[in-house]
């Protein structure tokens, strides 16, 4: 019967050994956040492991089939986490000097040391291992918290665990709107600018989970930035570009909410003057560009509204970043203008020319009519300053007086009739003529010399450099004609009157001047 026996036991000794479980560590779950785990407090004991005798004893080693796993779970002030583990019971031969768990403790590393954790224990038994579930602490603060088991057996033998990570993450925030900002709003063709999406509230996790774009490519950076990219056109002069600009339309979701902005691709926009003046237009557009080499080369161009290139007035300044039109005329009006950017990049001995296009925008020129701003009133008197005499006029020649300067004690402001005998004229095309009357003596209306023949002045007037004659026969004389530019100028004293002897009689006399602008040329 022994001899029986002794054969049963070796024959289930080596038919009745169970594969040990438990001998590797179960896969970690991916975190929401990870970190450099600290190393164990204490070394990490061997795995248990436990066969079965013909189904007749246990025999068992004691430590850790199931290590407890890796958790990730959202923070919450009232949320516990639970920890499971298996861990093998020593029960001996013949359920003879059992030895089961009966406790678990667990540190956590806090701030660079290990500190004991109050936990929660469950322990069920069921031969010939034990489940013990560890519960933590309510509320645990976001951010990765490391653990490590500690078994405690009847007999006073410890098991340790591995470490163990519980990862706690914020709240879920969801974005209530959405802030796009490009950071360029307006680029020419070919250039790119990046978005940026800004989420309300600041702290919204909700990602931004799609964007689009309705005009050129978008490389996405971040779930918050992409790059807009455009594409440069196949003809500079097509049709589709005589625009303001195309806009491309960006959107971004999150959450089910929506973010729009646009970006302006061409560049430039329409501009608008006054005849005669200077036309001086710098587009941001061109502050920006992407992978120039060295210099580049700007170039404005003008075109019909047949898209046939024209040449600029004289004077502009089209090879800058700043197109420059000086006395802009009405033959502007209408025409359309683009400005082109090349650079050349070399690259395994090869150079290329880089393009970039704006779009093709209009000149807008609003006809100026001429304004007389300030007209002056003339003195005259003999060279010496004193007002004539009537001997003056018993001469035999005819009577020279020169033009007064009263300008003393005269402020800068011109006004009609003022004292300063200032003249100014306002306007990109203008003609003027003036008509002096014969002239009257105030006090009786009489004509000088009695005689209307005999009372016609010959005005030299001193302007700008010039002496422009005049007769006062009361019809009007052309001054200047065909000027481009505004006039502001003052009669010197070389201007003079001159009057023919003869009889007058004492008092003063006065010739009314008329002053006429006109366009020109008509």
């Amino acid at each position: 019967m022994n001899r029986l026996l002794k054969w049963l036991i070796l024959l289930g000794f080596f038919l009745g050994v169970a594969q040990p479980l438990g001998t590797s560590t179960p896969p970690t779950p991916v975190l929401a956040e990870t970190r450099a785990a600290p190393a164990p407090q204490y070394t990490q004991s061997d795995p248990g492991s436990y066969f079965y005798i013909l189904f007749v004893q246990w025999v068992t080693n004691t430590g850790l089939t199931a290590q407890p796993a890796d958790t990730a779970v959202v923070y919450g002030a009232n949320t516990r986490v639970t920890v499971p583990m298996t861990a093998v019971n020593q029960n001996g031969w013949f359920n003879a000097s059992g030895n089961r768990i009966s406790s678990v403790s667990v540190n956590e590393y806090v701030n660079g040391s290990w500190q004991a954790v109050n936990v929660g224990t469950s322990i069920s038994h069921s031969e010939p291992t034990s489940s013990a579930d560890v519960t933590l602490p309510a509320g645990l603060s976001v951010g990765a918290h490391y653990y490590q088991a500690t078994l405690h057996y009847q007999n006073g033998d410890v098991r340790y665990s591995r470490v163990f990570t519980v990862n706690v993450t914020p709240q879920a925030v969801p974005a209530t709107a959405i802030t796009l900002a490009p950071q360029y709003p307006s680029i020419l063709w070919g250039e790119s600018t990046q978005v940026k999406a800004t989420l309300t509230p600041e702290n919204a996790t909700t990602p931004i989970n799609n964007w689009t774009t309705s005009l050129g490519s978008l490389d996405r950076t971040d779930s918050s930035l992409v790059n807009l990219t455009t594409t440069v056109p196949a003809s500079a002069t097509d049709a589709s570009l005589k625009n303001e600009g195309t806009t491309a339309s960006l959107h971004a979701t999150s959450n089910g909410i929506t973010g729009t902005t646009q970006v302006t691709v061409g560049g430039i926009t329409s501009q608008t003057l006054n005849e005669g003046a200077t036309l001086s237009y710098h587009p941001t557009a061109l502050d920006h560009l992407t992978g120039v080499a060295g210099t580049p080369t700007y170039t404005w161009h003008l075109y019909n509204a047949n898209n046939q290139a024209q040449s600029w007035p004289n004077g502009s300044v089209t090879n800058q970043p700043t197109l420059t039109v000086p006395n802009a005329s009405m033959a502007l009006d209408g025409m359309y203008f683009q400005v082109t950017v090349s650079w050349q990049v070399t690259a395994g001995g090869n150079t290329t020319t880089i393009n970039r296009y704006s779009n093709i925008a209009q000149l807008h020129v609003n006809r100026q009519s001429a304004q007389l701003i300030a007209v002056p009133n003339m003195m005259f008197a003999k060279a010496n300053g004193q007002d004539p005499t009537v001997e003056d006029f018993a001469g035999t020649t005819p009577v020279v007086l020169r033009l007064k300067n009263t300008s003393q004690n005269q402020t800068s402001q011109a006004y009609d009739g003022n004292n300063a005998n200032f003249l100014s004229v306002k306007g990109p095309q203008w003609s003027l003529a003036v008509a002096f009357t014969p002239f009257r003596q105030t006090a009786s209306n009489a004509f000088l010399g009695g005689q209307t023949s005999t009372a016609i002045g010959q005005f030299n007037l001193s302007l700008n450099g010039q002496n422009i004659a005049i007769t006062g026969d009361g019809n009007n004389h052309p001054v200047l004609t065909n000027q481009t530019r505004d006039l502001n100028a003052t009669l010197n004293t070389n201007t003079t009157v001159t009057l023919p002897n003869g009889a007058v009689k004492r008092g003063t006399y006065q010739s009314i001047a008329t002053w006429t602008v006109t366009r020109a040329p008509q």
